[in-house]
């Protein structure tokens, strides 16, 4: 009895030391994924004239291409937004605070313009929230 006992904490161990193991792969695998920010740009976005252009794409493996951006105040953003098919939930995408509601059905992107009026850091998410990104809005 004792001898099955610690062979299943062995195991659990094994199995917790496992998971352990792979959450900080895919938390890896996640950050090395980010683009870096080009042209004195802030984080994932590009200015074009005066807007703000930013690409998110919501992925099959349950995540968004890009788990955070950075944002100027009072200069408009232009969000072009797609999901891989295998999206799920992902598809649709919420960023409550300024409005935007997008729907990337079979992948093609769609295209919302707004202008964030105040800093802070804000949620973008999927309408079940199982996808999450934060907005940062800077002066």
């Amino acid at each position: 009895m004792a001898n099955k006992v610690l062979a299943e904490r062995k195991m659990l161990v094994i199995l917790a030391a496992a998971l352990l193991i792979f959450g900080g792969m895919l938390m890896a695998w996640n950050w090395a994924k980010e683009k870096p920010a080009q042209g004195g740009s802030t984080a994932g976005t590009a200015l074009t004239g005066n807007v703000q252009e930013i690409y998110l794409k919501a992925l099959g493996s349950g995540t968004y291409d890009k788990q955070t951006l950075t944002v100027r105040k009072g200069l408009p953003v232009r969000l072009h937004f797609s999901a891989e098919p295998t999206a799920g939930c992902g598809k649709a995408l919420l960023i409550k605070k300024f409005g935007v509601q997008l729907v990337s059905k079979n992948g093609e992107e769609q295209v919302a313009t707004f202008t964030p009026q105040e800093t802070g850091t804000f949620e973008y998410s999927c309408s079940m929230r199982m996808f999450v990104g934060k907005m940062t809005v800077v002066p």
